[in-house]
């Protein structure tokens, strides 16, 4: 039997008897490994047990909570402008069920996403300080790191499919994945400690290697965003030489790593959006689109969850349908619109904006303390967290990426970060504060 099996059978266990005897960061944290790392799809599955790992996972967390409650954040305090409006975006869509197209997959999609609403509120009141964060972020660039070290063995000459996450495993989605998780592991690299730091500088080559097998022309445009958000954002930053540095580090391994087939796939690129091949999972994403806008108009109040892909072949031509007979949206937004209606659009649009407030908002937090402080490192990481979702939000243009639990396992930190950063910036306030009082008194 291979180890890793065994590893994760072992650290299934740890972390179960952690989270029920130490607390919920060890039951979160057990979370992020077991959906980073589900049997069923992974090549060592067969190994270990048919279980609902993630289900079992989220019972664990959940005992482990009402458990240790104390160690929670209060509720009140959780409850960001964001989660009211993830709240607000499930409710339309339980609304939605009994007037969907198909009320099954519709229900289905309501579970799904009620799935991510929770764990979004959890993720808030677990983390309470710059600590437990810093493992949550550790864990996840472990897990990801493992995860693009596994790519190659998938690679087929062709492109990156069949590896990634339940809900992130063909080349597009995973390419998605990888601009979420890149920033971040460039935040660990700057600011941990030296074995965290080797472990995320290992981890960004492989993950602009998986980028590369990837040949994602919607991901390489999210990445080109990307660049220009860090130009913008560290134009006046000490870690500038760093960023350019390793920019330039990167842009140079991409390009040994990208494969004539990628470089032919963006020379391309304006095709595939127009017209391009009609077999292809990227035929003619302007055609779909329009289309797509046709099914919203049709059902302006949303048509369900899971409906674009039902309805798409009473209104997209049979050439632009795949193999299955079938056609995905290619574009977040446009799903939204179509499976929510309107209203679901305009509130997804405000949990982007009011997920992005929060994280600007925590730049601009005053810190007279001065030094080298905790705040400091904080911001980075909230500069990072821009910036990863700046190109997550890009490339979701060209995909659906509604359904992706990754997403808002990230996005939860954006609030969560602001409420540290108060409270870091008042406690080194308040440090600064006494350390004065203390000289005059001498």
């Amino acid at each position: 039997m291979p180890l890793y099996p065994i590893f994760f059978v072992f650290v299934f266990i740890f972390g179960t008897v952690a989270a029920i005897f130490r607390g919920p960061i060890w039951g979160l944290l057990l979370y992020v490994f077991v959906y980073y790392n589900i049997p069923a799809f992974q090549w060592w599955g067969r190994y270990v047990p048919d279980l609902r790992w993630s289900f079992t996972t989220a019972g664990i967390l959940l005992v482990s909570c009402v458990i240790h409650s104390r160690q929670l954040a209060s509720s009140k305090s959780s409850m960001n402008i964001p989660l009211k409006i993830l709240i607000l975006l499930l409710l339309l869509m339980t609304a939605i069920v009994p007037i969907s197209y198909d009320s099954e997959i519709s229900g289905n999609r309501v579970y799904d996403f009620f799935r991510y609403v929770l764990m979004f509120y959890l993720v808030g009141r677990i983390l309470t300080d710059f600590k437990q964060y810093q493992q949550y972020m550790l864990t996840i660039v472990i897990c990801s790191t493992y995860l693009f070290w596994t790519a190659h063995s998938y690679f087929t000459g062709t492109r990156l499919d069949g590896v990634g996450l339940p809900d992130a495993n063909d080349a597009n989605f995973f390419a998605i994945l990888i601009i979420l998780i890149i920033p971040m592991m460039v935040a660990v690299a700057l600011t941990g400690k030296m074995w965290q730091r080797a472990i995320a500088l290992i981890g960004i080559p492989l993950a602009i290697n998986a980028f590369a097998m990837t040949r994602s022309r919607g991901g390489f445009i999210g990445v080109l965003v990307q660049l220009i958000v860090v130009i913008i954002l560290f134009r006046k930053s000490k870690h500038r030489k760093k960023i350019i540095a390793g920019i330039v580090c990167i842009v140079v391994l991409f390009g040994v790593l990208m494969d004539d087939q990628f470089k032919s796939r963006l020379l391309n690129l304006r095709d595939s959006v127009s017209e391009g091949e009609s077999s292809g999972a990227s035929a003619g994403r302007v055609t779909i689109w329009k289309h797509g806008f046709n099914m919203a108009r049709d059902y302006p109040f949303g048509a369900g969850g899971g409906a674009f892909m039902v309805l798409s072949p009473q209104y997209l031509p049979s050439e632009r349908l795949s193999s299955t007979g079938q056609r995905a949206s290619h574009n977040t937004y446009l799903l939204m619109l179509v499976e929510g209606g309107l209203i679901g659009l305009l509130l997804y649009l405000g949990f982007m904006f009011f997920i992005m407030a929060a994280a600007y908002k925590t730049l601009t937090i005053k810190n007279t303390a001065g030094g080298e402080s905790e705040m400091q490192v904080l911001n980075l990481h909230v500069t990072m967290l821009i910036i990863s979702l700046s190109g997550f939000w890009t490339a979701s243009f060209f995909g659906d990426r509604i359904y992706f639990e990754g997403f808002y396992l990230i996005a939860a930190l954006a609030p969560i970060l602001l409420k540290i950063g108060r409270q870091v910036s008042s406690l080194q306030n308040i440090e600064g504060t006494t350390d004065s009082l203390s000289q005059n008194d001498r």
